[in-house]
């Protein structure tokens, strides 16, 4: 962060997680300058009208409320009839905190938020404060369910909460200048982003041109019978993966009772890159697999293929060769490729390129239908160059992408290092650790 002068004079606040504050600023609870503004509005009042629904999704992917069917609404909502300040009590790490203004729908928010309205303050100096990294922690320490994804600090948790409050004046002033600052960090953060989608649009590029022309830039093409893949070059083949395979199965239920701290590496979804044919095993489970016939069908070998088959379907990984003694759960599909007919990186490569996942787009379509199942796993669509060729590809292609990945890796640590600013900043001004007027 860069230098900021700070103030003259500071106090102790007598509150630990809040330390040192300027010694003009008043200690006192929220609640003395906000009030709870909660009117609720029950589902018949909307059900035939289109609303803005602040949700927490909605806030959290798009950082503001959506037009929403009032049909698809089930349960009574919060009316917004003012500026109000939402503050989420669920998961309060992640800070989902947002001004909320009224609209011409009829605009509602989530009963997961606490509505506040300004009574002494400056609505947005609050927003700030509680967008802190003191409030957040304070508020998740108070968190009262034990499971991780739905933690909750209670209503009193957010109003009561203890903070230093300047003027009023300087309150508007601080709010400024945070608002300023963290567009100017947005802005930059945005580009990055950017740049990122940029680099991944061409990542499918590269990937989707080696694998249905090869490495010859005028080779022949002739129709691969398939209306969407079209023409291939004149000497690969189009199988079926069942037919490149040895065979294709899946983990089953049951597995949480074995797991240990070390021994067997236990391959779930989240080891599945999004982006990578590479595992992300940066968080493993470890196992201590019972010996029984259908584990050791489960058991994944180096060169193996892993398909999601659940969520995030069609994400593609291979086992790496270092990995050692692993298995599968339900959700993935464990393919053991014929290497007389093919090599597992190519496959992999081909089955993530934005061609081949047409097919799992098309099988995840229609009714209620979740996933694939192993015989549409068989059923997918490859194409076979030689296995030499397939090789070559894949070592060209590895090459190429591992410049393009650190691209992309720079971009994302320089869009973290600037949400770590971003944050920062807003404490340092909210708590006066830093003079900005």
């Amino acid at each position: 962060m860069a230098k900021h002068e700070r103030y003259a004079e500071y106090k102790d606040s007598g509150i630990p997680w809040l330390g040192q504050v300027p010694a003009h600023w008043d200690l006192k609870r929220a609640d003395a300058v906000l009030e709870e503004s909660r009117r609720s509005v029950p589902p018949e009042r909307f059900k035939d009208k289109e609303v803005i629904h602040y949700s927490i999704p909605n806030i959290q992917s798009y950082g503001d409320g959506q037009l929403e069917p009032g049909e698809d609404i089930a349960s009574a909502k919060i009316l917004v009839d003012r500026e109000l300040l939402l503050v989420s009590k669920l998961n309060p790490r992640k800070a989902t905190v947002l001004i909320a203004k009224p609209r011409e729908s009829l605009t509602l928010c989530s009963g997961e938020f606490i509505p506040l309205k300004a009574s002494d303050c400056d609505l947005k100096f609050a927003e700030y404060v509680y967008l802190s990294e003191a409030s957040r922690q304070r508020l998740d320490s108070l968190v009262r369910s034990v499971t991780r994804s739905h933690q909750r600090a209670t209503p009193e948790d957010v109003v009561k909460m203890p903070w230093a409050w300047p003027p009023l004046e300087e309150q508007q002033a601080i709010a400024a200048w945070l608002d300023e600052r963290t567009a100017r960090i947005d802005t930059l953060i945005a580009k990055k982003q950017r740049l990122i989608e940029l680099l991944q649009e061409k990542r499918q590029a590269v990937i989707s041109k080696a694998v249905t022309r090869g490495l010859e830039p005028h080779v022949k093409l002739k129709d691969s019978g398939i209306p969407w893949l079209g023409e291939v070059p004149e000497h690969w083949e189009v199988k079926r993966l069942k037919h490149l395979s040895e065979f294709v199965t899946s983990g089953s239920r049951g597995w949480a009772e074995h797991y240990a701290d070390e021994g067997a590496v236990f391959i779930r979804i989240g080891n599945l890159h999004r982006s990578r044919i590479d595992l992300r095993l940066d968080e493993i489970q470890h196992v201590d697999p019972p010996q029984t016939a259908e584990v050791e069908r489960t058991k994944a070998l180096p060169n193996d293929l892993l398909i999601s088959i659940t969520a995030f379907l069609g994400t593609v990984g291979i086992v790496p060769k270092d990995l050692g003694e692993a298995y599968v759960n339900q959700h993935t599909a464990l393919v053991r490729p014929d290497h007389r007919l093919c090599f597992s990186r190519f496959v992999a490569y081909w089955l993530s390129s934005s061609i081949a996942q047409q097919q799992f787009r098309a099988a995840s379509q229609g009714g209620t239908k979740e996933g694939m199942n192993l015989q549409e796993v068989r059923d997918l669509i490859i194409i076979q160059p030689e296995v030499d060729q397939q090789r070559l590809i894949s070592e060209k292609l590895d090459a190429e992408l591992s410049v393009l990945d650190t691209l992309v890796a720079k971009a994302e640590i320089a869009v973290e290092r600037l949400h770590e600013y971003r944050t920062s900043l807003i404490s340092a001004a909210v708590t006066g650790q830093i003079k900005v007027c």
